[in-house]
């Protein structure tokens, strides 16, 4: 296994926030990570990346201490896109890609500037290659962050959200993308998400958290019930032959 989330706990006050959530991610997996808001989603996704510690537990990475890992050891494996997209330097688009393999050297020949020029062609952000990326939409800006991303040439990919400002027809090109990569090179992705629908259709595993809790860990067809969304999300859904329509509470969709 490629990571272990071992019996983790962490409080931001003296009521415990989450608790004792244990996993595990295989090498070549897309796991969405599903639940309500203030469900301790963005803080366990800080706590695998390294960005916070756990209280009690621990996140192995390849059998090493995520927690342990020197910062730029880390980022040759582990790459992150967090929710919050700000970019208040004005460096370009290819500047910000760029960044992506400092991890691994920092002087670049012509062969590294080609390689990144190629992850923004395979990103859609190579028409602005040379714009300022504080002058670029929401989503144009994660777009650029996940060239940033996947120029780290990470086995592990983090994404918080991360393609919550993508149209349809990006957002599904991008999916596409990022299946292609775990196909070639066995990365694995684990994606914070709301969009239930594509979380469902693309995943191979879904992790739904209620509570600080972890009451889900499986495939997403045996996920597909009632129950499910019920305990999740407080709402009721019907099953169809073709998916799911959730509903509010009283029934109504």
């Amino acid at each position: 296994m490629m990571l272990e989330v071992k019996n983790i706990s962490f409080s931001y006050t003296k009521e415990p926030f989450i608790e004792d959530i244990s996993f595990n991610i295989d090498s070549g997996e897309l796991v969405s990570l599903l639940g309500a808001n203030g469900s301790g989603k963005s803080t366990l996704f800080s706590i695998m990346s390294g960005a916070i510690k756990p209280m009690r537990g621990a996140v192995l990475y390849n059998g090493q201490s995520v927690h342990a890992m020197e910062q730029r050891a880390r980022a040759r494996e582990i790459a992150c896109i967090y929710q919050r997209t700000d970019c208040a330097f004005p460096f370009t688009c290819y500047e910000v890609a760029e960044m992506g393999l400092y991890p691994h050297k920092r002087r670049l020949n012509d062969g590294d500037r080609k390689f990144v020029l190629d992850i923004m062609d395979m990103t859609d952000t190579i028409a602005f290659r040379d714009k300022l990326i504080c002058n670029l939409s929401g989503g144009e800006v994660q777009r650029v962050l996940l060239a940033r991303a996947l120029a780290q040439k990470p086995k592990l990919l983090l994404l918080d959200e991360a393609m919550s400002g993508f149209d349809i027809a990006v957002r599904l090109r991008m999916i596409a993308l990022l299946r292609r990569l775990i196909s070639e090179t066995g990365m694995s992705v684990i994606f914070i998400r709301h969009d239930i629908e594509t979380a469902f259709s693309d995943s191979d595993r879904i992790i739904a958290l209620r509570g600080g809790a972890m009451l889900y860990n499986d495939k997403p067809k045996e996920l597909l019930n009632k129950q499910f969304f019920s305990d999740i999300f407080n709402v009721k859904a019907e099953i169809t032959d073709c998916g799911f329509r959730v509903m509010n509470i009283d029934g109504r969709g």
